[in-house]
């Protein structure tokens, strides 16, 4: 009984106030403590950064489909 509280004293612990950190930026990461972002709430404002920042293509992907100079594609794009 002791180990089975004291397990879900530390799944509280991680649930109020560890923030969900994967995949950000140290610069996203900064902001999320400026913004003062509650942990609970970390993992929905890690998924609202991500998809402003990320509209479907890696910046490598990016770079290759502007390439050619005109705005268009080239037909090719390599993948990071």
């Amino acid at each position: 009984m002791v180990f089975f509280g004291a397990n879900m004293l530390a799944a509280a612990f991680v649930y109020f106030f560890v923030p969900e950190m994967s995949g950000l930026s140290l610069e996203e990461i900064d902001q999320l403590f400026i913004e003062g972002v509650p942990a609970y709430k970390s993992y929905t404002w890690n998924k609202e950064v991500k998809a402003r920042h990320n509209d479907g293509f890696s910046t490598v992907e990016k770079a290759t489909l502007h390439s050619n100079g005109k705005g268009g594609t080239n037909g090719h794009i390599e993948h990071a």
